[in-house]
């Protein structure tokens, strides 16, 4: 009987030590695949900090951008604000680093042919960033921003890389800023670097398919009239846009897809994924689950001892009723004392 005790209880033991473990193991989990357990559905860029000196600003084939890098599916829509309207390009897959100093993005995206030049015949494909220009508690109107509240553009466009590769000068990237539908302007500000690369993309459930890998990176800044304020600590909003330049498509000026506004915590870099208030959510999880699971184990009772049987002589009587029974009582106690 002790043994089986023994084993029962060790059998409990293991049961709630299982449980802990899968409790534990998918919290930890869910930490560090980014998931924040404590924030909203809203889709949120979050730059991943690695060394200073190491950050690929131009190098859209580096390894950092798939090991380090978190990858967000943001899903595009044909802009249908403006004529001409289409687009043709459904998601982008962004990913953002950053050190001290610099943010750089990649934005990937599905496209299977390489349209990089532009003219009467044919256009380009092209990529853009949209910011606020300055953080404000509303945030602007999504296309191309409102008097009040104007917006900085980065646009890179594979043409205009064409010809930044063949001159050895300016930049792929257009530094824009505007304050509504066709007032788009070209300025100087803090002008960000760009590259892009056509070839292999992985999207963010680690597929690889054909299409752009574009870079942009600028420094962090509070921004002034020509550059938006992007500085570690404050959070903003960034949306994009994607012109498909195949042939039949003709996407160029409004005919492209384009992004609602998603969350960009440039604060995100300066602490790790795990963070103490997860860690917190690990240990409430836990303790939950060994409560329910010492609940829901039944507990072991001890087996009922058994009940002795009086002796009884041939007549039915007793054994301790009879004369032997009681001269055999008073020789157990004599002997005893």
């Amino acid at each position: 009987m002790p043994v089986l005790r023994s084993s029962k209880k060790l059998k409990r033991i293991s049961t709630v030590g299982v449980m802990l473990a899968l409790a534990i193991a998918f919290s930890l989990g869910m930490s560090l695949a980014n998931f924040s357990m404590v924030s909203s559905a809203t889709i949120t860029v979050k730059p991943v900090r690695i060394a200073d000196g190491q950050l690929p600003t131009t190098d859209p084939n580096s390894d950092l951008w798939n090991s380090k890098a978190l990858a967000v599916e943001v899903p595009l829509s044909a802009q249908q604000m403006v004529r001409p309207s289409g687009g043709s390009v459904h998601a982008v897959y962004v990913r953002a680093l950053d050190d001290s100093n610099t943010l750089a993005i990649m934005v990937s995206w599905a496209d299977d042919t390489m349209n990089n030049v532009e003219d009467a015949q044919q256009s380009s494909d092209a990529v853009a960033l949209e910011w606020p220009l300055a953080v404000e508690a509303s945030t602007p109107f999504q296309c191309m921003g409102q008097l009040d509240a104007p917006v900085n553009i980065w646009q890179w466009k594979a043409s205009q890389q064409l010809v930044v590769e063949s001159t050895h000068s300016g930049s792929p990237v257009f530094n824009l800023v505007s304050n509504g539908i066709c007032k788009a302007a070209d300025v100087q500000g803090i002008i960000p670097m760009g590259e892009g690369v056509w070839g292999n993309v992985v999207t963010a459930e680690g597929q690889t398919i054909k299409g752009w890998n574009v870079v942009f990176s600028r420094a962090y800044s509070s921004g002034n009239s020509g550059a938006a304020e992007i500085v570690p600590g404050k959070t903003t909003n960034v949306a994009f846009a994607v012109w498909n330049g195949a042939p039949g498509l003709r996407e160029m000026k409004s005919r492209k897809s384009v992004a609602s506004w998603v969350t960009f915590n440039s604060d995100a870099a300066n602490r790790t994924d795990l963070t103490w208030l997860n860690l917190l959510i690990i240990i409430i999880i836990s303790a939950i689950v060994i409560l329910a699971t010492l609940a829901l184990v039944p507990k072991q009772t001890k087996a009922p001892q058994p009940v002795a049987t009086p002796a009884i002589d041939t007549t039915g009587r007793p054994l301790a009723d009879t004369p032997a029974g009681r001269a055999m009582a008073i020789t157990a106690r004599s002997r005893r004392l």
